[in-house]
């Protein structure tokens, strides 16, 4: 018998415009199979969540740039019971968007951690020099560890590798488009929930891209180590931390070990 997966269908336009903001009529959308996630696999992570799928959830938005619900067929009012545990048995979801969300859809790169997927920009970031002392000033020891900054790495979340200037490539079921535009700006400005816009990151030395991690983390962010911001769209703080119930307001950046590699 074949191991259980959870399979995810996320709704993608057919027809895409360079320079356009995307058709959001119904006849333009189809839905597709994006992501598979081995149940067992999930499961073996341990702790992401006492309420998984809402964990599932903040993942999917994640990955594809936009806010929905999963729900078990593609009518958008059969929602997924979000207290529930993972099943034993293989599960299909439809992760529904409304319009709002359609217009913001941007997946991220899938090779967004990797450290091999170099930019094709050769421009020298302008403050490259500064991050180190800006990152220190603000979280003055390793955000995971507490260990001494002497210690530590300044580790871009996107990766620095990843240039402020890139070729993206975005493949929405047919149609393949090419932008040469600064990856992280395209990245943070569609993601973009602050009135003031004051999320967004147009260069990737920013401090607001980076944080102090032990030389020891440095090696395993992305890969075994993980940050998950919460209260976010699809979770509280209780459901990462059953104990800190009620903490209404509290915004935190909890920091999460896999037992095994997510690469």
């Amino acid at each position: 018998m074949a191991a259980p997966d959870i399979i995810v269908y996320v709704p993608l336009p057919s027809a895409v415009v360079q320079g356009q903001d995307l058709d959001i009529e119904q006849q333009n959308w189809q839905w597709a199979h994006c992501f598979t996630f081995p149940i067992l696999c999930l499961t073996s992570y341990g702790s992401l969540s006492v309420k998984p799928f809402k964990w599932l959830r903040y993942a999917i938005g994640s990955a594809v740039g936009a806010q929905g619900h999963l729900s078990r067929t593609d009518n958008p009012l059969d929602v997924i019971d979000y207290n529930a545990a993972f099943p034993t048995n293989s599960l299909e979801l439809y992760y529904h968007l409304a319009d709002d969300e359609r217009r913001r859809l941007f997946p991220a790169d899938p090779k967004l951690l990797d450290p091999k997927a170099r930019s094709n920009s050769t421009a020298v970031t302008t403050r490259r020099a500064g991050l180190r002392t800006e990152v220190i000033r603000r979280d003055q020891t390793c955000v995971m560890t507490g260990l001494p900054r002497d210690c530590c790495d300044t580790v871009h979340l996107i990766a620095h590798s990843k240039g402020d200037g890139v070729c993206i490539l975005i493949l929405f079921w047919s149609s393949l488009i090419i932008f040469w535009r600064q990856y992280i700006t395209m990245y943070t400005r569609r993601r973009s929930r602050s009135p003031n816009a004051d999320d967004i990151v147009t260069d990737i030395d920013s401090c607001k891209n980076a944080i102090l991690l032990s030389k020891s983390l440095h090696t395993e962010i992305g890969k075994t180590v993980g940050f998950l911001p919460v209260p976010n769209f699809a979770m509280d703080v209780a459901d990462v931390h059953p104990s800190l119930a009620g903490g209404a307001g509290e915004k935190r950046m909890s920091p999460i070990r896999f037992s095994k590699s997510l690469l």
